[in-house]
Formats: C-alpha cells, sequence, structure tokens
C-alpha cells in the first residue's frame, strides 16, 4: 500500500482503510493485546498482531455501501497497478 498512500489519502480514502482494520480480540494469534501501527499516517493501537506477521493486511468492508464499493474498486486497482510497476 505504500506505493499509493498519498493517492489513497488525496481521494480521501483513507477511513475506508482505517474503519476495516482488524483489532485484536485475544485470539490464539498471541498478539494480544494488540500491536502499534502507522498506517495512511496514523498511529494506531491494538490491532491483531498476528495477522501483520503473517504477511497479509487485513482490511474488511462489512455491508458496503455504494461509495464504498466505489473506493474498493479504487483500492483494487490502485494494487494492481502497483504490482505490474514492481513486477
Amino acid at each position: 500500500m505504500s506505493e499509493y498512500e498519498n493517492e489513497i489519502i488525496d481521494e480521501n480514502m483513507q477511513n475506508y482503510i482505517w474503519d476495516g482494520l482488524a483489532y485484536c480480540h485475544a485470539c490464539n494469534n498471541g498478539c494480544s493485546p494488540g500491536a502499534a501501527k502507522t498506517i495512511l499516517s496514523k498511529d494506531l493501537t491494538g490491532l491483531c498482531n498476528g495477522m501483520f506477521y503473517s504477511g497479509r493486511f487485513p482490511i474488511s468492508f462489512v455491508n458496503p455501501d455504494e461509495t464504498a464499493i466505489s473506493c474498493i474498486k479504487k483500492l483494487l486497482e490502485l494494487e494492481k497497478q502497483a504490482r505490474k510497476n514492481n513486477g
């Protein structure tokens, strides 16, 4: 995501990322009380550390509305471009 972080912020999509992050719920990932990370220039605490260690960047979109779906499509396009440019 670092390749297109500025574009996410410029297009005001960061709240969708922040709101969809996985937080620690003392599961079996051994991360309780969670990790502190800076994501899109915001310091966050209590994130599911097990997910980050596994190499995944867990973001969920539950019952997305039309605006959220547009954001998801744009994020997928940005990721696709980043992979193409780095591949």
